[in-house]
Parts: C-alpha cells; structure tokens; sequence
C-alpha cells in the first residue's frame, strides 16, 4: 500500500521519484539532513548492524522500487525534527500536517482510525494520538505524538514488535492516561 501510494504522489506530483519529492517536499523545509533512501558514505559508517528477534545477525534491506513502504532510514536527531513538525508544522506544512492526522477510515470499535499514513487511537479521555511503525529485517521503529502535548521516537536494531508496547505506553504518559 505505502510503497504505491509513494509512487502514485511522485507521479502525480510530475516528479521523476518519490525521493525527490519527499526531500523537497518534507526533508528540505524541515532540516532532515541525515534522512534519505540512499545511505551516504557517513550514514554508512553509523549504520548500526541489526537482528532478528531471536538474536541473529540480518542484512540490511535495499529497496529497488515501492521504497516508500520501508526503504526510509533516519537518524534519532532527524526524526525529533519530524515530531516537533507534527506538534507545531511550519507555516508552509501546517495545512499538509493536520490533513495527515484526520482521520479518514474508521477500523476496530470507533477506538482506532486510520489518517493519511497515520494511525489514530482515541484514548479514555478522549484525547487522540497519531502514530506509525514499521519493521525491516533487523529493524523496528515507532513514532507518535499526543497534538499538544508532545512525541516520542523509538529506534531499535531488532525486529521485535516490543517497540511498539514501550512506544505506546510513552504516548499513553504524555496523554496523561492512567
């Protein structure tokens, strides 16, 4: 779905690809300098080695097409940028911010929707967050934010799902939810 859906915008955008769009769309205007598709020289050398649950040593996936769908990599510095944009956009993002944190489909139960991209949870207090992960081989990554109240970003070079339970219980805290 994410990895057609990039290709769909880059097309209908007349960009030549998904990469160009996001860096001059999103990256550029919010100083995301260590964030892109192709790992430069110096990502390379930072570039943590990643595992599977179980312990064992993965390569890293490359993606040759539908790089959308999980062929991003960003540093702890870049995605804090990322969550300060959704908590308070620039003036040129915020009308592109707050379509992305509406919700657009309804899933389990009214507690659950799905925005642009994100996904929405409407708490107890009837607060909501917006939030999204993903998972490649040796690597899982989760972040959120409560709107007005602030973000987090967990980065982990396992594949375990266990990031999204410390990413949501953090969201959960900032909401002020029991």
């Amino acid at each position: 779905g994410v990895g057609l859906l990039g290709h769909a915008l880059a097309h209908a955008s007349k960009v030549d690809s998904y990469e160009h769009l996001l860096a001059d769309r999103v990256l550029k205007p919010l100083a995301m300098t260590d964030t892109g598709f192709v790992l430069t020289d110096g990502m390379k050398k930072r570039l943590i080695p990643g595992f599977t649950a179980k312990g064992a040593s993965t390569p890293t996936w490359e993606f040759g097409c539908l790089e959308a769908c999980g062929g991003l990599r960003s540093t702890p510095a870049d995605m804090v940028k990322f969550v300060r944009a959704n908590l308070d956009p620039p003036e040129a993002l915020k009308a592109a911010v707050a379509m992305t944190h509406q919700p657009w489909r309804e899933l389990v139960a009214k507690q659950s929707e799905v925005g642009l991209c994100w996904m929405r949870r409407v708490l107890p207090s009837n607060r909501f967050d917006v939030w999204h992960n993903g998972q490649t081989g040796g690597y899982h990554s989760f972040v959120g934010v409560v709107p007005g109240k602030g973000g987090v970003v967990v980065l982990c070079n396992v594949a375990t799902g266990k990031v999204d339970e410390v990413g949501f219980t953090l969201l959960e805290r900032l909401a002020g939810e029991k």
